[in-house]
């Protein structure tokens, strides 16, 4: 049988019950939930704010505010998901590990030293394409890291998304251009 356990009330931070029949309750009483604003003051900004608490936590006054503060706080380094270089969550721990141990690449610089050329298909790539476009450049290994490659600079080279998608992990000998 689940038990109960203790929430803040988000509107006064008042310690209240939650019980299994009610899981998603947010407020310590009808008071609090018929009358949730609350003055804040936005994290960006600085600026006085009355808010509804909800996903924002009241942290910010306006979504602007919130991307403003997260892209000046939380980019590269100083985010708390980077590991060792390597935004956390979207490589595998394997991929990652792989990547620590190779060299540190500029993707731009190898598509620029192969001349914008697909290495699979042997088209060119429009640097003016972005993802998700499946015409949009990507780091594609030779030797795929799950078949033992590495990630150095001998090991990579651009390709189109697409291409890049249906190489899969083959070795170069099998592959069907598209």
């Amino acid at each position: 049988m689940a038990k109960s356990f203790l929430r803040a009330c988000e509107r006064c931070d008042e310690k209240f019950k939650v019980y299994p029949s009610a899981p998603n309750r947010r407020f310590c009483s009808a008071e609090c939930r018929k009358n949730p604003s609350l003055d804040s003051v936005c994290e960006n900004c600085r600026k006085p704010y009355k808010y509804k608490p909800g996903r924002n936590r009241g942290l910010f006054c306006k979504d602007s505010c919130r991307i403003a503060w997260f892209s000046q706080n939380f980019q590269g380094e100083n985010s708390p998901h980077w590991k060792g270089g390597i935004r956390a969550g979207f490589y595998s721990k394997r991929r990652r590990a792989v990547y620590r141990k190779g060299e540190n690449i500029n993707h731009l610089e190898v598509f620029e030293y192969h001349n914008w050329i697909c290495n699979i298909c042997g088209q060119d790539i429009d640097p003016g394409v972005r993802f998700p476009d499946k015409r949009a450049a990507s780091l594609e290994h030779i030797i795929p890291i799950s078949k033992g490659g590495q990630h150095v600079w001998d090991n990579v080279a651009p390709a189109h998304i697409e291409c890049n998608n249906k190489k899969g992990n083959k070795l170069p000998g099998n592959i069907d251009v598209p």
